[in-house]
């Protein structure tokens, strides 16, 4: 995913293809501030929590673990000081 730097978060990943059971991500926060990542259903339901803390300026790595979960469509949300980015994965097995 990218982040604009308006938002204060950069995504530090280069592109990667879908389908990975562990996708790693990297972003980049400009600002302190509580940063959550939450993985959502396409009911719109959070299926799981991977961060949930308050982080320092600086560069940041997160894998989402997909091996627990049903092939499909979800999305990842970060959300740091309110400010909210949602992007689709596609976890195929």
């Amino acid at each position: 995913f990218f982040f604009q730097a308006e938002d204060g978060i950069r995504d530090r990943s280069p592109s990667r293809g879908l389908g990975d059971v562990y996708k790693r991500q990297r972003y980049s926060l400009e600002r302190s501030g509580d940063v959550k990542l939450d993985l959502i259903n396409l009911q719109g339901q959070t299926v799981k929590t991977y961060i949930d803390q308050n982080q320092q300026p600086g560069d940041y790595e997160f894998v989402l673990d997909g091996s627990g979960l049903s092939n499909g469509v979800y999305f990842y949300r970060l959300t740091q000081n309110r400010i909210s980015k949602t992007r689709k994965m596609v976890l195929m097995k």
